[in-house]
């Protein structure tokens, strides 16, 4: 959880490796319900070692390759 000018912002993480964002949300509790939120939908990010790069990092959803924000530029 980190707090900014506009709000709040959360990061989550599930055990199977699901990733949830939640930016500049007015409160906490909207930030970690956003990303939960984001965790249980489909095409959410994962951590994982990317494909093209290899780093253990958060990667696109699965059906867009695997691969890391880096390595898609």
């Amino acid at each position: 959880m980190h707090r900014h000018d506009g709000g709040y912002s959360f990061k989550g993480v599930t055990p199977d490796g699901k990733v949830g964002n939640a930016h500049l949300e007015e409160a906490k509790e909207l930030a970690i319900v956003t990303a939960a939120l984001q965790t249980l939908s489909d095409g959410c990010n994962f951590m994982g070692p990317c494909t093209f790069c290899k780093q253990e990092t958060e990667l696109m959803p699965m059906e867009e390759g695997g691969i890391c924000n880096d390595c898609v530029e």
